[in-house]
C-alpha cells in the first residue's frame, strides 16, 4: 500500500467512525449505529495516520478504552440490563463514572479534531480552509458537550429541583445545544470526506506523474522542493550505435 493509500484510508475510517459516533438510529431501543464501532474505526484510522503525526499514537489506546466503555453501555442497553445499573447505589456510581468518561471523550475529541486540522492544513489545496472548519467544529463541540456534561452533573447532584422558570431555561438550553451539535456533526463529516476526496485526487495525479503530496518529517513539517524533479530518459528509446 502506498503512502497516499494509507492516508486516504486513515481519513476514510475516521470519517466513517464519526458517522457511528455522532448519529444514532434506533429500532426498538437498539442503536443500529453503535458508538463503539465508531471508536474502533477511529482507532484503526489513527493507526494509518500515526506516521504522519506521531503524537496521534497517544490517542489510539485512549480510543480503545472509550470503545470498550461504549460497547459495555450498548450491550447493557441491548440486553435490557439497564435497570440493574440504575437502581440505588449503582445508579450513583454509574452516574459519576459516566460523567468521568464523558470528560475523557471530550478531551479525546478535542485533541483528535485539533490534530486532524493540522493534517488538513498540510494536505488540502491552497484555496480550501478545511483546517479552519475543523477548528470551528472543535470549538462548538467543546462548548456543547461541556454544557451537556454540566446539565447531566446537575441532575446527578440533585440540582434538578429548580424553580419552574429556571427548569424551563435549562430545557431550552438543551434544545439549542442539540441543534448546535447537529451543525457540528455536519461540519466535521463534510470536512473529512472532502479531505479524503482531495487525497484521492492527489493520488490519481501521482499515478499520472503530475503531482505528488509533499512528504513529512518530524511532527509533520512538509518538505517542499522548489527545483524540478529530474527527468530520466527511457534507455529503451535510445538509438543503438
Amino acid at each position: 500500500m502506498t503512502e497516499n493509500n494509507s492516508l486516504r484510508n486513515g481519513i476514510s475510517r475516521i470519517a466513517w467512525g464519526f458517522v457511528f459516533i455522532l448519529f444514532h438510529f434506533k429500532i426498538n431501543s437498539i442503536d443500529l449505529l453503535p458508538d463503539f464501532v465508531g471508536y474502533i474505526l477511529v482507532a484503526v484510522g489513527i493507526g494509518s495516520l500515526a506516521d504522519t503525526l506521531g503524537h496521534l499514537k497517544i490517542l489510539k489506546p485512549l480510543s480503545i478504552v472509550i470503545a470498550v466503555w461504549t460497547a459495555s453501555l450498548w450491550f447493557t442497553e441491548t440486553l435490557t440490563l439497564t435497570n440493574l445499573l440504575t437502581a440505588g447505589y449503582m445508579s450513583t456510581v454509574m452516574g459519576y463514572l459516566s460523567t468521568a468518561m464523558g470528560v475523557v471523550i471530550l478531551i479525546f475529541t478535542i485533541v483528535l479534531l485539533t490534530d486532524l486540522s493540522v493534517f488538513a492544513a498540510k494536505y488540502q489545496p491552497g484555496d480550501k480552509n478545511i483546517d479552519r472548519r475543523l477548528l470551528v467544529a472543535r470549538n462548538i463541540y467543546a462548548v456543547c458537550y461541556s454544557v451537556n456534561l454540566g446539565l447531566s452533573l446537575s441532575v446527578l447532584l440533585t440540582f434538578n429541583n429548580l424553580p419552574e422558570l429556571l427548569a424551563g431555561l435549562t430545557a431550552g438550553l438543551s434544545i439549542v445545544m442539540s441543534i448546535a451539535m447537529l451543525v457540528t456533526m455536519i461540519i466535521i463529516l463534510v470536512s473529512l470526506f472532502s479531505l479524503r476526496k482531495f487525497i484521492t485526487e492527489a493520488e490519481t495525479n501521482v499515478a499520472s506523474g503530475t503531482y505528488n503530496i509533499p512528504p513529512f518529517t518530524g511532527e509533520g513539517a512538509p518538505i517542499h522542493n522548489d527545483t524540478e524533479a529530474p527527468v530520466y530518459e527511457n534507455p529503451d528509446n535510445n538509438e543503438t550505435e
